[in-house]
């Protein structure tokens, strides 16, 4: 379950977010729309607290099930229970550390398990993730993988952590049919097996597929928030009625 309630974040004096409200049930997932600069990228960091410490964020509640978002203090923790997958997924991998190494350092530094029982939850959560080749990838550099497999690698390091919530950021974005419909797939078993997904996109189709509640900000607010069949019967806001409309002429062609 997600509430956010007033969620406001400012830089001195200068508000990028303001009022913010919405909530979701358990099992549901959200989606976040908005043009560029509207807000959603810095409403993703909100649930993680990434940003640097001039910024300001408050709110009358924010928590994601029992975690408070603006009270804790245990950000390590809480940035293993809240994934934030990036839309180049590539970027977020270190450079010099292999698949393998990262999984074995994460998963160390985060839990009990031998270096045996490492590698098994991390190959489970690759399978898991339709990844096949394992030891290839396991010995593999972040370059050396396709944009779509870097993503899905993205997605099982955050399950092998135990994540509860995924933070999805235009993650479709730069990746061909085959490889989004793969990750939308992956997301989809994700959701069915009890994780919480939020997904930021300009692509309805994942919208579509993941969705059930639909919030929409423009310059930094939430201008609409409602049920996804509410969404696309009766959009309020204008540009959900011109996202509709452009997605709809596309699905004519």
């Amino acid at each position: 379950m997600i509430e956010a309630r007033n969620l406001s974040l400012k830089k001195n004096n200068n508000f990028f977010l303001q009022d913010i409200s919405f909530s979701t049930k358990a099992n549901e997932s959200l989606a976040i729309l908005g043009k560029n600069g509207s807000g959603k990228s810095l409403l993703a960091r909100s649930f993680i607290r990434l940003f640097d410490k001039e910024f300001n964020l408050n709110a009358t509640k924010f928590k994601v099930d029992e975690i408070d978002i603006i009270n804790t203090k245990h950000l390590r923790l809480l940035r293993t229970q809240i994934a934030l997958i990036f839309q180049d997924a590539k970027a977020c991998f270190h450079p010099l550390l292999n698949i393998g190494e990262l999984f074995d350092i994460s998963l160390k530094t985060n839990g009990k398990l031998n270096k045996k029982a490492r590698k098994e939850l991390a190959f489970s959560c690759l399978e898991n993730l339709n990844l096949s080749d394992l030891n290839r990838i396991w010995h593999s550099y972040s370059h050396q993988l396709s944009s779509g497999m870097a993503m899905r690698v993205q997605i099982a390091l955050a399950l092998a952590l135990d994540a509860k919530v995924f933070i999805c950021d235009e993650i479709t974005a730069n990746l061909d049919s085959k490889n989004a419909l793969i990750v939308l797939d992956s997301l989809a078993k994700l959701k069915q097996n009890g994780k919480t997904l939020i997904i930021i996109s300009h692509d309805l189709e994942p919208v579509r597929e993941l969705a059930d509640k639909i919030l929409v900000l423009e310059n930094g607010k939430n201008v609409e928030f409602k049920s996804k069949n509410d969404f696309f019967s009766h959009p309020s806001s204008s540009f959900a009625k011109e996202l509709i409309r452009i997605n709809e002429e596309l699905l004519c062609f």
